[in-house]
This record gives C-alpha cells, sequence and structure tokens, in this order.
C-alpha cells in the first residue's frame, strides 16, 4: 500500500544474493497514475415514485463530460455536460414523457490522466 503517492515517488528496492553470497540490488522509481471509473445503468423508471427516476452516470475522476441519447431512429432526445444532470425521460424541451423503449446513450468522457474515452450503450426506459 502506497500513501502520500502525490508529494513523494515511491521507489521499488530489490535484493538478491546468490547461493554463493554475491549479492545484488536494483531500484526503480514506480510511476502511479490515478485510476477512474465510470457507472451509467442500463434500466431506469421515470414514473415519479422517488426510485430510479432519472438515468445518468456515476464515476469519480473524470474532468470532462459529455453525454448524448439517442432514439431508435437517431434522432437526439437529451444532451448534458454535467455528470449530475440526469434524463428524466422527457424529449428535450418537451413535457411530454416519451414511450417505453430502448435508447443509446454516447458518452464522452476525459480522465484525470487527460486520457479520453468514447463509451456507447442502451438504456431501457419503463414507466
Amino acid at each position: 500500500t502506497f500513501t502520500n503517492t502525490d508529494k513523494q515517488k515511491p521507489i521499488i528496492f530489490q535484493v538478491v544474493t546468490s547461493k554463493q553470497g554475491c549479492g545484488d540490488t536494483t531500484s526503480r522509481i514506480l510511476k502511479i497514475n490515478q485510476s477512474f471509473a465510470i457507472y451509467v445503468p442500463n434500466t431506469f423508471t421515470p414514473n415519479d415514485d422517488g426510485t430510479n427516476d432519472g438515468f445518468k452516470a456515476l464515476g469519480y475522476n473524470i474532468t470532462k463530460f459529455n453525454m448524448q441519447i439517442f432514439d431508435r431512429w437517431g434522432k437526439m432526445i437529451f444532451e448534458t455536460n454535467d455528470m449530475n444532470v440526469a434524463w428524466d425521460g422527457h424529449m428535450k424541451g418537451s413535457d411530454e414523457p416519451i414511450k417505453d423503449d430502448v435508447y443509446v446513450w454516447k458518452a464522452n468522457v476525459v480522465d484525470i490522466n487527460n486520457k479520453t474515452h468514447d463509451l456507447v450503450g442502451h438504456v431501457t426506459l419503463l414507466k
């Protein structure tokens, strides 16, 4: 377990001794990149019961985020640049809920190491 890797770089040492008693040592600086994670659910139920009413991604160590949701004909029906904003199951700019169906989501995520990840999946809307 390594702690305080932001302030100090850990060094790994290997010390060996042969059967004849000859020894040697080597060392390397260990570069540790911070990890990131993202979770995107595959179903939500926007029926105003207080459980799973919105669809959004969850994650950590993400510096940039964009998610788009499309219907089966490829029409974009929702977009956000904020992981805290959930899709409520309505067409963008409308108060009318859309039908139960399977929708495609695409997300573009930049992690804390400045690496871009293009993600695609499906979400089922059930009322």
